[in-house]
């Protein structure tokens, strides 16, 4: 985890943190680096300098707490059965329009959506409501249109798997942080049986969080495909048992 996610978690976890506190619980980093990324996140708007009770904290903003809401609301759990139907939507947007293209595309690529060509992309879900809003966000409702289909047959859903995903790649990152983090967890579950203070307490809960936060991160662009299509022996379903198993440590 960055040292920018990793203080937006933290100054979220305790709702407010002044400069001292800060400088405590990033000991291993140089003032000047935490200074600096303090500072990055102000000029974002994602941070804000109230003063409570006299003395000047660290508080995140809408935009803040914006952001980790969005890598949050990735994770979920996988839905089943597939109604067999594909949600289509095809974008046409000109080059005066290129940034909103670029957001459309990011935007879309962040929710799961697959790409077969420029600007046709796909979902397994019915993505109608989150359509309507990135339409009344970027102002693009006369260059997007969107259609449903029934399944095509086995065979051929599974080539638009294919072609659409590099799923072989959103798999092994996966894999590779379920290798780093289920050790971690296995030592919050140990530690929480003997928790004497309050201190003790927050720390496990922070360490859960950040825990929490990087699966959403991972998650981005998962297409949450139908169970059907994903292997049995796939790192998807251990995720959202471990997910499972370290949301509870959240809210010691």
């Amino acid at each position: 985890m960055s040292i920018f996610d990793e203080l937006l978690i933290t100054i979220d976890d305790q709702q407010s943190l002044n400069t001292e506190t800060l400088n405590g619980v990033f000991s291993n980093v140089s003032r000047q680096q935490l200074s600096s990324t303090i500072g990055r996140l102000i000029g974002r708007g994602w941070l804000a300098t109230p003063k409570l009770n006299g003395q000047e904290k660290y508080q995140l903003t809408k935009e803040g707490n914006a952001y980790i809401n969005a890598v949050l609301g990735v994770i979920r759990v996988r839905e089943e059965p597939w109604s067999g139907e594909w949600f289509w939507l095809v974008a046409s947007l000109p080059e005066s329009k290129r940034r909103e293209r670029d957001l459309l595309r990011i935007e879309l690529n962040r929710q799961g959506f697959g790409r077969l060509i420029d600007g046709l992309y796909l979902h397994p879900r019915d993505q109608k409501v989150l359509i309507a809003d990135l339409i009344r966000r970027f102002g693009i409702g006369s260059s997007v249109y969107i259609f449903e289909n029934k399944h095509l047959g086995q065979g051929t859903n599974q080539i638009l798997i294919n072609q659409a995903w590099n799923w072989p790649v959103l798999a092994a990152n996966l894999e590779s942080y379920l290798k780093t983090a289920r050790p971690e967890l296995e030592q919050i579950i140990a530690d929480s049986t003997n928790l004497s203070d309050q201190e003790a307490r927050a720390k496990l809960r922070l360490q859960a969080k950040k825990l929490v936060f990087t699966y959403g991160q991972i998650l981005v662009g998962d297409p949450n495909l139908p169970i059907e299509f994903v292997p049995i022996k796939n790192p998807y379903l251990e995720g959202q048992q471990f997910y499972q198993e370290i949301r509870r440590y959240c809210y010691l």
